[in-house]
């Protein structure tokens, strides 16, 4: 991403961004990282009604969920945010930011539409590797 030491492609302050997390703490260490790594435009949301009301108007370019596996509600947050994507027809990144994952959560994350993984903790560079990674394949 441009201007920052990680990607050099992408203009990250360009692309609007939307963390979703009912834990403060993650949401706000992934907003952080975002910032670290040249992002502007980022909404931090920690429940499904301001996720899905995010995906309106000016729509984020790409979405970091931090998902609790074990939190059925997480996972159904993720269903109702690709309902909502799809009756749009954007195609919107999303990456599952997850605690520890094994490869059971890995496996259940792709099936649930998340383009990428994203294993916490994380560094800013980790972060901005997975955000190319997903944004590259938009092209």
């Amino acid at each position: 991403m441009a201007n920052n030491p990680f990607i050099e492609e992408i203009q990250p302050k360009e692309i609007p961004a939307m963390v979703y997390s009912a834990n403060a703490n993650i949401g706000e260490l992934l907003r952080k990282s975002l910032v670290i790594i040249g992002f502007a435009e980022i909404k931090v949301v920690a429940d499904e009604a301001a996720a899905l009301e995010a995906m309106d108007g000016v729509p984020p370019k790409v979405v970091i969920m931090y998902v609790n596996m074990k939190d059925a509600n997480d996972l159904a947050t993720a269903k109702n945010i690709n309902k909502k994507r799809a009756s749009t027809d954007r195609r919107t990144p999303k990456i599952a930011a997850l605690m520890n994952p094994t490869s059971d959560d890995i496996l259940t994350a792709k099936k649930e539409g998340f383009w990428d993984i994203l294993p916490l903790p994380a560094t800013p560079g980790i972060i901005a590797q997975r955000l190319e990674t997903v944004l590259t394949r938009l092209d």
